[in-house]
C-alpha cells in the first residue's frame, strides 16, 4: 500500500540523489530516516524495504558499522515478514 499524500519512491530517490550529489550526507540520512518512519507507520513494506536498503548503503559509505548491521538485520527481518 502506498501513502496517498506523500512523496513516491521515485521522488524519494530523486531527492536522495540530489542530496548525495551535494555531499549532504547528514541531510540524506535525515531524509531517509523521515521516510522510513512514515513508510513503517503506514504499513508500506515495499517502500520500507527500499528505504532501509538505501540506509544500508549510506551507512556503509559513511563507515557507520553498527547502523549498517542494524539496517541489514532490519531488512532481513522485513524480507522474511514479506
Amino acid at each position: 500500500m502506498a501513502l496517498s499524500n506523500n512523496i513516491s519512491s521515485n521522488e524519494l530517490l530523486d531527492k536522495l540523489d540530489n542530496l548525495l550529489q551535494k555531499n549532504d550526507y547528514i541531510g540524506a540520512k535525515n531524509h531517509l530516516l523521515y521516510w522510513l518512519t512514515r513508510y513503517k507507520s503506514s504499513g508500506d513494506m515495499r517502500n520500507t524495504l527500499l528505504t532501509t536498503n538505501e540506509l544500508i548503503g549510506l551507512c556503509r559509505k559513511l563507515g557507520e558499522k553498527e547502523d549498517t548491521i542494524r539496517y541489514v538485520e532490519s531488512a532481513l527481518n522485513l524480507i522474511e515478514e514479506m
